[in-house]
Protein backbone atom coordinates (compact mmCIF):
# COMPACT_ATOMS: atom_id res chain seq x y z
CA UNK A 1 0.00 0.00 0.00
CA UNK A 2 1.43 3.40 -0.97
CA UNK A 3 0.86 7.07 -0.36
CA UNK A 4 -2.49 7.02 -2.17
CA UNK A 5 -3.82 4.65 0.47
CA UNK A 6 -2.53 6.86 3.31
CA UNK A 7 -4.29 10.12 2.43
CA UNK A 8 -7.62 11.21 1.02
CA UNK A 9 -7.37 13.01 -2.32
CA UNK A 10 -10.69 13.45 -4.11
CA UNK A 11 -11.05 13.22 -7.86
CA UNK A 12 -12.06 16.87 -7.90
CA UNK A 13 -8.79 17.91 -6.25
CA UNK A 14 -6.82 15.89 -8.79
CA UNK A 15 -8.66 17.63 -11.63
CA UNK A 16 -7.72 21.02 -10.21
CA UNK A 17 -3.98 20.21 -10.31
CA UNK A 18 -2.20 21.51 -13.46
CA UNK A 19 -0.87 18.83 -15.78
CA UNK A 20 2.71 20.06 -15.38
CA UNK A 21 2.55 19.08 -11.70
CA UNK A 22 1.36 15.54 -12.34
CA UNK A 23 4.84 14.14 -13.01
CA UNK A 24 6.17 15.78 -9.83
CA UNK A 25 3.31 14.30 -7.83
CA UNK A 26 3.89 10.83 -9.28
CA UNK A 27 7.61 11.10 -8.48
CA UNK A 28 6.83 12.03 -4.87
CA UNK A 29 4.43 9.10 -4.61
CA UNK A 30 7.12 6.70 -5.80
CA UNK A 31 9.83 8.19 -3.58
CA UNK A 32 7.62 8.15 -0.51
CA UNK A 33 6.56 4.57 -1.16
CA UNK A 34 10.22 3.54 -1.42
CA UNK A 35 11.16 5.28 1.83
CA UNK A 36 8.21 3.73 3.63
CA UNK A 37 9.14 0.23 2.47
CA UNK A 38 12.73 0.66 3.65
CA UNK A 39 11.58 1.95 7.04
CA UNK A 40 9.19 -0.98 7.45
CA UNK A 41 12.10 -3.38 6.94
CA UNK A 42 13.86 -1.85 9.96
CA UNK A 43 10.67 -1.46 12.01
CA UNK A 44 11.00 2.34 12.01
CA UNK A 45 7.73 4.27 11.94
CA UNK A 46 7.55 6.74 9.01
CA UNK A 47 6.24 9.50 11.29
CA UNK A 48 9.64 9.88 12.92
CA UNK A 49 11.60 10.02 9.67
CA UNK A 50 12.19 13.60 8.53
CA UNK A 51 12.77 12.68 4.87
CA UNK A 52 9.46 10.84 4.67
CA UNK A 53 7.60 13.65 6.46
CA UNK A 54 9.16 16.30 4.22
CA UNK A 55 8.08 14.47 1.07
CA UNK A 56 4.57 14.05 2.49
CA UNK A 57 4.50 17.80 3.10
CA UNK A 58 5.63 18.46 -0.46
CA UNK A 59 2.97 16.06 -1.76
CA UNK A 60 0.20 17.83 0.13
CA UNK A 61 1.53 21.20 -1.03
CA UNK A 62 1.50 20.16 -4.68
CA UNK A 63 -2.04 18.80 -4.35
CA UNK A 64 -3.18 22.12 -2.82
CA UNK A 65 -3.88 20.67 0.63
CA UNK A 66 -2.00 23.44 2.41
CA UNK A 67 -3.28 22.77 5.93
CA UNK A 68 -2.07 19.17 5.77
CA UNK A 69 1.22 20.27 4.22
CA UNK A 70 1.83 22.67 7.11
CA UNK A 71 1.11 19.84 9.55
CA UNK A 72 3.71 17.61 7.91
CA UNK A 73 6.36 20.35 7.92
CA UNK A 74 5.61 20.92 11.61
CA UNK A 75 6.20 17.20 12.21
CA UNK A 76 9.56 17.49 10.43
CA UNK A 77 10.52 20.31 12.80
CA UNK A 78 9.63 18.14 15.80
CA UNK A 79 12.07 15.52 14.56
CA UNK A 80 14.64 17.99 13.22
CA UNK A 81 14.17 21.45 14.83
CA UNK A 82 17.06 22.99 12.84
CA UNK A 83 15.62 22.03 9.44
CA UNK A 84 15.58 25.39 7.63
CA UNK A 85 13.85 24.01 4.53
CA UNK A 86 10.94 22.65 6.58
CA UNK A 87 10.62 25.99 8.41
CA UNK A 88 10.58 27.93 5.12
CA UNK A 89 8.14 25.49 3.51
CA UNK A 90 5.82 25.71 6.51
CA UNK A 91 5.81 29.53 6.41
CA UNK A 92 5.16 29.61 2.65
CA UNK A 93 2.41 27.02 2.94
CA UNK A 94 0.61 28.84 5.75
CA UNK A 95 0.84 32.09 3.79
CA UNK A 96 -0.82 30.45 0.77
CA UNK A 97 -3.44 28.90 3.01
CA UNK A 98 -4.34 32.30 4.47
CA UNK A 99 -4.72 33.89 1.03
CA UNK A 100 -7.04 31.15 -0.21
CA UNK A 101 -9.28 30.66 2.82
CA UNK A 102 -10.04 34.25 3.75
CA UNK A 103 -12.45 37.10 2.95
CA UNK A 104 -12.58 40.66 4.24
CA UNK A 105 -14.52 43.92 4.34
CA UNK A 106 -13.32 47.46 4.95
CA UNK A 107 -15.60 49.75 6.94
CA UNK A 108 -15.14 53.52 6.94
CA UNK A 109 -16.75 56.56 8.56
CA UNK A 110 -18.84 54.62 11.10
CA UNK A 111 -17.05 55.62 14.34
CA UNK A 112 -17.35 52.09 15.73
CA UNK A 113 -16.26 51.12 19.23
CA UNK A 114 -13.96 48.27 18.24
CA UNK A 115 -13.83 46.72 21.71
CA UNK A 116 -17.63 46.51 21.78
CA UNK A 117 -17.59 45.05 18.27
CA UNK A 118 -15.09 42.38 19.31
CA UNK A 119 -17.25 41.49 22.32
CA UNK A 120 -20.36 41.24 20.11
CA UNK A 121 -18.57 39.06 17.55
CA UNK A 122 -17.41 36.76 20.34
CA UNK A 123 -20.98 36.56 21.67
CA UNK A 124 -22.27 35.83 18.15
CA UNK A 125 -20.21 32.65 18.04
CA UNK A 126 -20.75 31.68 21.65
CA UNK A 127 -24.48 31.72 20.96
CA UNK A 128 -23.75 29.11 18.31
CA UNK A 129 -22.14 26.89 20.99
CA UNK A 130 -18.63 27.56 19.76
CA UNK A 131 -15.51 28.18 21.84
CA UNK A 132 -13.63 31.45 21.42
CA UNK A 133 -10.29 33.01 22.28
CA UNK A 134 -9.50 36.71 21.86
CA UNK A 135 -6.01 38.12 21.38
CA UNK A 136 -4.98 41.76 21.07
CA UNK A 137 -1.89 43.07 19.33
CA UNK A 138 -0.40 45.49 21.83
CA UNK A 139 1.58 47.42 19.19
CA UNK A 140 -1.45 48.41 17.11
CA UNK A 141 -5.20 48.25 17.19
CA UNK A 142 -5.75 44.67 16.07
CA UNK A 143 -7.87 41.93 17.59
CA UNK A 144 -7.86 38.25 16.68
CA UNK A 145 -10.84 36.09 17.57
CA UNK A 146 -10.26 32.34 17.25
CA UNK A 147 -13.36 30.21 16.99
CA UNK A 148 -13.64 26.43 17.18
CA UNK A 149 -16.26 23.76 17.78
CA UNK A 150 -15.25 20.28 16.64
CA UNK A 151 -12.32 18.11 17.63
CA UNK A 152 -8.81 18.63 16.25
CA UNK A 153 -9.05 15.29 14.45
CA UNK A 154 -12.14 16.39 12.54
CA UNK A 155 -10.56 19.74 11.76
CA UNK A 156 -7.42 18.11 10.39
CA UNK A 157 -9.52 16.25 7.84
CA UNK A 158 -11.45 19.39 6.92
CA UNK A 159 -14.82 18.41 8.36
CA UNK A 160 -14.90 20.63 11.42
CA UNK A 161 -16.03 24.13 12.32
CA UNK A 162 -13.28 26.66 12.86
CA UNK A 163 -12.75 30.32 12.02
CA UNK A 164 -10.43 33.20 12.70
CA UNK A 165 -11.79 36.76 12.76
CA UNK A 166 -9.36 39.68 12.63
CA UNK A 167 -10.49 43.24 13.33
CA UNK A 168 -7.87 45.94 12.79
CA UNK A 169 -7.71 49.67 12.24
CA UNK A 170 -9.37 52.61 13.95
CA UNK A 171 -13.06 53.38 14.65
CA UNK A 172 -13.53 55.25 11.36
CA UNK A 173 -11.43 53.05 9.11
CA UNK A 174 -10.97 49.36 9.90
CA UNK A 175 -10.99 45.93 8.31
CA UNK A 176 -12.78 42.76 9.34
CA UNK A 177 -11.12 39.63 7.98
CA UNK A 178 -12.89 36.27 8.14
CA UNK A 179 -10.62 33.27 7.65
CA UNK A 180 -12.13 29.81 7.26
CA UNK A 181 -9.49 28.12 9.38
CA UNK A 182 -8.00 28.49 12.84
CA UNK A 183 -4.62 28.19 14.51
CA UNK A 184 -6.18 27.37 17.89
CA UNK A 185 -2.73 27.28 19.46
CA UNK A 186 -0.08 29.58 18.01
CA UNK A 187 2.40 26.72 17.68
CA UNK A 188 0.03 24.55 15.62
CA UNK A 189 -0.55 24.54 11.84
CA UNK A 190 -3.94 25.83 10.67
CA UNK A 191 -7.02 23.61 10.72
CA UNK A 192 -9.70 24.39 8.16
CA UNK A 193 -13.46 24.19 8.23
CA UNK A 194 -15.86 22.07 6.26
CA UNK A 195 -16.77 24.02 3.05
CA UNK A 196 -20.53 23.78 3.71
CA UNK A 197 -20.07 25.32 7.16
CA UNK A 198 -18.02 28.14 5.64
CA UNK A 199 -20.66 28.93 3.02
CA UNK A 200 -23.39 29.10 5.65
CA UNK A 201 -21.45 31.02 8.30
CA UNK A 202 -20.08 33.64 5.89
CA UNK A 203 -23.50 34.95 4.88
CA UNK A 204 -24.74 34.89 8.48
CA UNK A 205 -21.62 36.58 9.79
CA UNK A 206 -21.54 39.42 7.27
CA UNK A 207 -25.27 40.01 7.79
CA UNK A 208 -24.55 40.23 11.52
CA UNK A 209 -21.74 42.74 10.88
CA UNK A 210 -23.99 44.84 8.67
CA UNK A 211 -26.56 44.96 11.46
CA UNK A 212 -23.88 45.99 13.95
CA UNK A 213 -22.93 48.93 11.72
CA UNK A 214 -26.53 50.12 11.64
CA UNK A 215 -27.33 49.68 15.34
CA UNK A 216 -25.19 52.14 17.25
Amino acid sequence: MGIKSDILVTQQKIKEIPENKQSMIEALENETDAIKLELEKTNVHPNINSEYLMKMGNYYHLTNQYDKAAQEYEEVLKVDPENKVAKKNKDVTISKFKRIFGSKKRIKNKNVNLISLVNNVELFFKNKKMKTKVFQNTKETEYEIRVIQDSKLKLFYGIGKALTIIIKGDPNDFEIILQSYVMWEASQPPARSHPLFVIKIKSNFWAFIEKQMNVR
